[in-house]
């Protein structure tokens, strides 16, 4: 039967404690292979800074086996629950260039078929701090296809 109800320790202790546990292995094994839990700072491009050696990582295999079970029961947990139908009209905006990765050039182009150059951005969309956020929110002053466009920095 699908989950309907409160998430929590006093509901579900067991469950709360299997993720806890989850979050735990993952935040161990990152600091052993990216020398620290968040942010790690081994990992570079095309490999590691200092390989990790076997043995701490031979320490991993009995906990990642038992972790691939509770993985598996929590992803069966998860997959019962009622979700309920949810769309939202966004329109997605992006760099694009014709050669390379757009990162520092390129025209921006939106999911409504804006095309435009990085120079009339400031025509074509408004950014504002909202209340409930860090991140700026921006919409098209002239509604663009929803009005809406989530801009990210």
């Amino acid at each position: 039967r699908p989950h309907q109800g409160h998430l929590g320790l006093e509901q579900h202790p067991e469950i709360v404690q299997r993720g806890l546990a989850l979050k735990k292995l993952g935040n161990d094994l990152m600091a052993c292979i990216g020398g620290r839990e968040i942010h790690p700072i081994n990992v570079k491009v095309g490999g590691f800074y200092v390989v990790p050696t076997a043995k701490p990582l031979r320490a991993f295999r009995e906990r990642l086996a038992r972790a691939q079970d509770a993985a598996l029961e929590t992803v069966r947990w998860v997959a019962s629950f009622a979700f309920p139908a949810f769309e939202q009209d966004y329109e997605f905006v992006a760099l694009r260039h014709p050669e390379e990765y757009p990162m520092n050039e390129g025209r921006i182009v939106s999911s409504a078929g804006l095309d435009i150059d990085v120079d009339e951005v400031e025509r074509h969309l408004l950014e504002e701090q909202v209340p409930h956020s860090n991140a700026l929110q921006a919409h098209r002053p002239d509604g663009g296809a929803s009005g809406q466009w989530r801009a990210m920095r």
